[in-house]
């Protein structure tokens, strides 16, 4: 052996008692590589530290701070509680379990531990140095296992035996987070039945370590991780993820019900076991994809999701063990951390299974790569939005268990009790820390499939049809990987039948004829009744009829042919309804161009339609001899302009047996015959109008136009005169509502409310169900490209609060909730809606490109040729619901609903970018209003009074306000979601200064933790800086001044 200075040698030794176990183990190994005794440098009493080193007060981890945190927010949390039961069945020595239960918290330091606060505010762990354990007896139940510990005074662990019958014992364990993870279970089990075999006089081998040695190798692995955690590969690794969790948001999985404003911790676990081929299946494909079983579960589960939610972007949370060395695997403690695995679904069409599981492979390798940096410092430095009631990154949890699962369930022969048979299970704790925990434990007989699930979000049926998905899925895979994923479906033959059922309405309505043949049957019924009434102006049947017969004679001697189209610009008067029923019965198609449209708007329908005529008021009329035979069901009968996405209006062509079908089922429907008919007081060019203006004269009843100058009041004289039907918005209720009486009778009040234009909700409907119960109430839904309604609910007592849904399809009506590759979504997940059936217009006058883009096959017909081969796409956003109800949830685009009109954005912002000294143009809604976003310099006067010359009313924006710059996507397009509130737009974002004696302090305390004074009272205490920890620094501050202040109020 080389010979070494013995100067050196002390300068060597005090070198090395310095190290930390990992580095004094490289250094032992170049020495010895160089032929040098590592004995003779460092004998036994210096080969470590001392026990003795260890600071009374220790820093907690990272990960101990984040729990420590939440623990302070919410103390009566148990979802940081890891509880599992030790099930014995045989002759158990009772005192032995104590015996080696106190034996196990005398060997590891982590179940001594207790955790502290210093006066500054800073929270540290201390190690008691001895703890007498008492083990519980009798069946405590579920309180016993939330029952908060005392983080304080410990200890951080409680068991409980219980004999539950003869010879059958349960020994249930409790500990906190902060002193134990997942891994740990398996130490404790291992190092148990050592100790309760050696209290009953049974002499095993001696452990790997006395309790000197691992209490050395706690403190030294702790210093080695705190080392570890200021070094460059540390930085490196959090730089990573600071590039690989950019822009992340936290996946949206559809939900049951919304969101607590506050935090809610409540859960529900379900199990399924999965078959067991399945293993072996899932096992092979990992082999083919040259990736892991977990990669391959994994993969299955975020495509799943994917799917489900319509997410591209998905990032679920793993938990990977988080022990750097090899020797700390010995330990009980918190070492577990959490990888958040982004993978993006960004794959080409023809892609399969395997493809996509490489993808996710080489997620989870990256991961894996840098997976040491701790989830609470990744969260501080990417987590851009936080907030008490969510978590941070993601809000699933995805794990499996094979490797090591054994020794966690007691199935090893490391185990092995004599006389007695042992198992692991776990223990339900009723909360949880995620949205949803997907757990899969590999076993023989089949994985076993358990998912923790916040019972405030998910009801039971949602998350058993989701693992029964998966399960189908898994299925599928294991036959046909190499399919492309876009055809892979996972609902199952039961499910898809059954949503095929639900989307069908009831067969369609007998009979054929049009309008004009109802009408007309009407006239020989009821010649003498009044058909309509503008104020003194009124018409009987016979009187419309003749008028009506009298303009299609002049229209046909002014060379009017079949299907041609005539331009209606009429206010609210009898003539309007003369025109519409004269254009008819002259075989032509009518428009409607309503005259208060700017100038600039009415030529451009004039000139798209290409209107052979326009009318602003009836012509001289005389009878004539002209006969033509009446319109067949496919001959044309309006077009309706709508908003378009192009920047000019689009119109939609309506055939004769598509208004047809909805009036014949609207009749038998709505109580038109139980009331005088109808008021109308919106713009014809309007769709849902065609419910109070046509509707009446299918049944004999009276069409009251109401003046187009005032809409309130008359509207408000009409509902309470005895209407059948009063067809409103839900801004129309609102309105009316103030001017109500609340002592009206039934025979004054309308017999129904039939509501549509835009979402409806309880607060529209509260006042009629609370004064006016016997009225009837109807949410109708329906696009202009389906004629006015195509699916209807009947508001009851039992619709809970929030948006009220909208209901089943109407009959002859199919309503398909798909995807983007058109298949069928899963129950309760929402999707884009689609409308089939005899209702759906012809598509856009002029316009065949948008058309066929919009009107697509139907994938689901079975009539082969006849009506309902074609489907409308409507780009609402939709979900069916357990009961077989639609719920409404807005668009899928980025088209508005306004007051009743459907507005595209689009054609708003082209009008603006062609004013002067404008540039960018972004228009959205917010708080019922229309609010552009717009760059430039410009005069806002002038841009006003030039939409308003362009644009109807209802699409000029009330708010223009100027953004020097605007949010932009990762694909450099206007982010709309990241569009200013209008509250901080308009704020003049100055610092306030403190107003009471109470501000000051808080603010000196702010200003004192977070290290610097830019900012006043009412600034985000996040945004400013501060973290969890800071917060509680805050708190403790504030109590040195004498001030309450608790840690929910901060957040």
């Amino acid at each position: 052996m080389a010979a070494i200075d013995p100067a050196e040698l002390v300068a060597l030794r005090q070198r090395v008692a310095e190290l930390s176990s990992e580095q004094r183990e490289r250094l032992r190994e170049k020495i010895e590589a160089q032929g040098i005794s590592w004995e003779e440098i460092c004998p036994a009493e210096l080969s470590s530290s001392s026990a003795s080193e260890r600071p009374e007060r220790l820093p907690l981890t990272p990960s101990q701070a984040h729990v420590w945190v939440l623990h302070q927010l919410y103390p009566e949390l148990s979802a940081y509680h890891i509880a599992f039961a030790w099930c014995f069945e045989g002759k158990l020595e009772v005192k032995a379990v104590s015996t080696a239960l106190q034996s196990l918290v005398d060997r590891h330091e982590g179940l001594r531990t207790v955790f502290r606060q210093g006066e500054d505010g800073q929270p540290f762990q201390v190690l008691l140095e001895e703890v007498r354990f008492e083990c519980e007896g009798g069946d405590g139940g579920e309180d016993w296992v939330k029952r908060p510990f005392d983080l304080v005074h410990g200890p951080l662990l409680r068991a409980e035996l219980n004999e539950e019958e003869a010879g059958k014992w349960r020994l249930r364990l409790v500990l906190h987070h902060l002193i134990a993870d997942g891994w740990s279970r398996g130490v404790l089990m291992r190092d148990f039945v050592r100790f309760y075999r050696a209290a009953i006089g049974l002499v095993d081998e001696a452990a790997a370590r006395s309790d000197e040695e691992l209490s050395r190798l706690n403190f030294e692995t702790y210093e080695s991780d705190q080392e570890w955690r200021a070094s460059a590969g540390a930085r490196d690794e959090l730089s990573y993820w600071k590039r690989r969790l950019e822009g992340l948001r936290p996946l949206e999985l559809p939900l049951d019900w919304p969101r607590p404003s506050d935090a809610t911790f409540e859960s529900r676990m379900q199990t399924r076991t999965l078959p067991p081929h399945l293993n072996e299946a899932m096992h092979a494909l990992a082999k083919r994809a040259g990736a892991s079983f977990f990669m391959v579960l994994l993969g299955a589960f975020k495509f799943l999701l994917h799917r489900y939610s319509g997410e591209r972007d998905l990032a679920l949370g793993v938990p990977v063990a988080g022990r750097r060395a090899e020797e700390s695997r010995e330990l009980i403690g918190f070492f577990v951390n959490t990888l958040v695995l982004r993978t993006k679904f960004e794959l080409e069409p023809e892609a399969t299974f395997i493809d996509w599981v490489r993808c996710v492979k080489e997620t989870v390798l990256g991961g894996l790569a840098h997976q040491f940096v701790p989830f609470s410092q990744v969260v501080e430095a990417c987590a851009s939005e936080r907030t008490s009631h969510r978590n941070p990154l993601f809000e699933v949890m995805f794990q499996v268990q094979s490797d090591g699962y054994s020794l966690q369930n007691a199935e090893s022969p490391d185990v092995a009790l004599p006389g007695l048979s042992l198992r692991q299970e776990p223990v339900p704790l009723q909360e949880t820390k995620f949205d949803l925990t997907w757990h899969l434990f590999e076993r023989e007989e089949g994985s076993l499939l358990a998912v923790e699930y916040r019972s405030a979000l998910f009801s039971d049926a949602r998350i058993e049809r989701l693992m029964a998905y998966f399960e189908n899925l898994l299925e599928c895979l294991a036959k046909e990987a190499e399919r492309p994923l876009y055809e892979v479906d996972f609902l199952g033959t039961s499910e898809r039948a059954n949503l095929l059922r639900i989307s069908q309405g009831d067969k369609g309505l007998a009979g054929a004829g049009t309008f004009i043949e109802s009408f007309t049957n009407q006239v020989r019924e009821k010649r003498d009744a009044i058909a309509v009434r503008s104020g003194d102006q009124v018409l009987s049947y016979k009187e419309l009829e003749c008028q009506a017969s009298a303009l299609a004679s002049w229209l046909l001697r002014q060379g009017l042919q079949r299907g041609e189209r005539v331009g209606l610009s009429f206010s609210r008067s009898p003539g309007l309804l003369v025109a519409i029923l004269g254009v008819m019965k002259a075989g032509g198609a009518y428009v409607p161009i309503d005259p208060e449209l700017p100038e600039a708007r009415r030529t451009f329908l004039r000139e798209d339609s290409g209107c052979a005529l326009v009318l602003n008021s009836l012509p001289e009329l005389e009878e004539g001899d002209e006969e033509v035979p009446p319109p067949s069901g496919d001959d044309l009968c309006y077009l309706l302009y709508t908003s378009g996405s192009t920047g000019k209006p689009k119109g939609v062509a309506i055939n004769h047996g598509g208004l047809m079908h909805y009036l014949r089922w609207a009749v038998l429907h709505y109580p038109y015959e139980q009331g005088w008919g109808a008021p109308v007081q919106s713009s014809i060019g309007f769709d849902a109008t065609i419910t109070s203006l046509l509707g009446p004269l299918m049944v004999g009843k009276t069409v009251q136009l109401l003046p187009d100058e005032e809409v309130i009041e008359p509207l408000v004289k009409s509902m309470i005169s005895g209407p059948g039907v009063v067809k409103v918005t839900p801004a129309h209720l609102l309105a009316v509502e103030p001017f109500l009486r609340t002592d009206l009778s039934e025979e004054q009040v309308p017999k129904a409310l039939v509501i549509g234009g835009e979402a409806l909700t309880d607060r529209h409907v509260d006042f009629w169900r609370k004064h006016y119960p016997s009225v009837k109430l109807f949410n109708e839904y329906g696009p202009t490209e389906t004629v006015v309604g195509c699916c209807v609910h009947e508001v009851i007592a039992e619709d809970v609060a929030g948006g009220l849904p909208i209901g089943r399809p109407i009959a002859g009506t199919q309503l398909y909730v798909l995807n983007e590759e058109l298949s069928l979504q899963p129950t309760g997940v929402p999707g884009e809606l689609y409308i089939s059936g005899d209702g759906v217009a012809q598509g856009y006058h002029g316009r065949p490109s948008l058309t066929a883009e919009k009107f697509l096959p139907n994938p689901f017909s079975q009539k082969g040729g006849e009506h309902g081969e074609v489907m409308y796409r409507t780009g609402d956003r939709v979900r069916f619901r357990e009961d077989g109800l639609l719920e409404y949830f807005g668009r899928m685009d980025e088209q508005l609903q306004l007051r009743g009109y459907r507005i595209e954005p689009a054609e708003i912002e082209l009008a603006l970018r062609q004013q002067e000294g404008l540039r960018e143009a972004a228009v959205v809604e917010r708080r019922g209003q229309l609010v552009a976003f717009v760059s430039g310099e410009f005069d806002e006067l002038r841009v006003k009074v030039s939409l308003q010359k362009e644009l109807p009313a209802y699409m000029v924006p009330g708010i223009i306000q100027v953004l020097e710059e605007f949010p932009l996507t990762a694909n450099g397009k206007v982010d709309r979601l990241a569009l200013p509130d209008l509250k901080i737009v308009q704020s003049d974002q100055e610092m306030v200064a403190p107003r009471t004696e109470r501000e000051e302090i808080l603010l000196r305390v702010w200003q004192e933790v977070l290290g610097h004074e830019g900012f006043g009272v009412e600034d985000n205490f996040f945004e400013q800086g501060g973290d969890s920890i800071m917060a509680m620094q805050i708190i403790a501050g504030a109590r040195r001044e004498g001030l309450s202040l608790t840690p929910t109020q901060l957040f």
